[in-house]
């Protein structure tokens, strides 16, 4: 299941001279790209996937979910008329996770990506490990956190906005850059760059803006690139290099957790030092707080060597990893009919290697800077999307790999359902 889609990269946009350059492995103008739609589901799917997360969260399914019927058979890339027409809202979350989805599909291969931590996690993570606090990113307008930060194979760290859109080129232009009433610059170019890195950390900082078409009507979809230059907002560029990997570190090693069906591990992980994660170690606080704040952090702990220790993960392998985590068997609403073949169920596996978790039980759970664990290295692969016909495979480095695999039977009554 391959669609085409044209890719403008303005490479105009890119600082005549210094950092960063415009990257070798992107084409100038304009380009095409293969989008692998299996894959890019579940790469969806994990991007969705909060940090932190408490209670009931679909996160990690709905991508397969909600958006298998969404794609056209057209040979471009497009979505149905039936998607299309949706109401506002629904649209909206479409065009925020493709426009998501579809570029850093893009990026993995074309920048060698291997981590990723979610923009606000980021900086509040960093807040927790600087010496003083940094401001607290807002939620929209020029003082958002960038969508991601991106580690690549040379360490070098990438920050990424992305914006998607269904009402052409010209709306999606104006996502990416524009000005408020106030005559104030906003939008992906001036959220993506609010960050500034260590130079020698230091790689791309892009805003994407995915412009997504409709089958039967004029208009494909198209992806563009840009680095426009504003001043940044919050400067870590005297951080410590061990201090700065870390939340993309620990991101990544939750959202795999809780993909694999690890929730109390993941926030364990994620939020070492308390309630959020930008609470400073127990011993930077207060001595009046200090047994209240240790009985909590123990307490979610033990919560997590309780799950990682007890029994019930499913066990699977994909290609030749043997993984622990979540097996799901679902015969779909609707046949599903892609590319002149018919298909009534789908399996979906996602997990973690075993030995992960001894690993995370072992030192995973500690306040300080986590070390890499061996998650990003080259030898692994870093991020793969993989398709092959029915069977879409999505792999981050040594701490997560998920399949989906498309069949023609529905199989026999009583099958899974997704949970949460």
């Amino acid at each position: 299941m391959i669609r085409t889609l044209d890719i403008y990269t303005d490479d105009t946009t890119w600082p005549a001279t210094g950092a960063p350059l415009f990257p070798p492995s992107f084409t100038a103008g304009m380009s095409s790209y293969n989008v692998a739609i299996l894959p890019t589901l579940l790469l969806i799917g994990q991007l969705t996937t909060p940090p932190i997360a408490r209670g009931v969260s679909l996160s990690e399914f709905w991508a397969w979910v909600r958006y298998l019927y969404a794609v056209s058979n057209d040979s471009d890339l497009r979505i149905t008329a039936d998607f299309a027409n949706l109401d506002s809202h629904q649209k909206t979350i479409l065009s925020d996770d493709f426009g998501m989805g579809i570029p850093i599909g893009y990026l993995v291969s074309a920048l060698g990506l291997v981590s990723w931590s979610d923009g606000r996690y980021f900086m509040d993570r960093m807040s927790a490990l600087m010496h003083g606090p940094l401001p607290v990113p807002r939620k929209r307008g020029p003082r958002k956190a960038p969508d991601f930060v991106f580690m690549d194979h040379a360490g070098a760290l990438h920050v990424v906005e992305c914006k998607g859109g269904q009402s052409g080129p010209d709306a999606r232009d104006r996502q990416l850059s524009s000005t408020t009433t106030k005559g104030e610059p906003t939008g992906g170019v001036v959220q993506k760059r609010m960050v500034l890195l260590p130079a020698h950390l230091q790689g791309q900082r892009l805003a994407c803006g995915l412009s997504i078409g409709v089958s039967g009507k004029p208009g494909p979809s198209d992806l563009k690139i840009v680095d426009p230059e504003f001043d940044p907002e919050f400067d870590l560029s005297e951080a410590d290099e061990a201090v700065i990997g870390d939340p993309v570190t620990r991101s990544g090693l939750a959202k795999s957790l809780r993909g694999a069906g690890f929730p109390a591990t993941a926030a364990a992980v994620a939020a070492p030092s308390g309630p959020s994660a930008r609470a400073k170690s127990i011993e930077a606080g207060p001595a009046f707080l200090r047994a209240s704040r240790r009985r909590v952090i123990d307490q979610r702990n033990a919560a997590a060597r309780a799950e990682l220790g007890a029994a019930g993960a499913a066990s699977f392998t994909i290609g030749d990893t043997k993984l622990v985590g979540r097996e799901v068997t679902m015969v779909l609403p609707l046949p599903l009919t892609i590319d002149g073949t018919t298909y009534r169920r789908a399996i979906i596996r996602q997990g973690v290697p075993s030995d992960l978790l001894g690993t995370v039980m072992e030192i995973g759970l500690v306040e300080g800077a986590l070390p890499s664990l061996g998650l990003q290295k080259e030898g692994i692969g870093g991020i793969k999307l993989i398709a092959e016909g029915a069977r879409g495979e999505l792999r981050i480095g040594g701490s997560f790999a998920s399949e989906i695999i498309l069949e023609k039977s529905a199989g026999l009554a009583g099958t899974e359902v997704p949970s949460a």
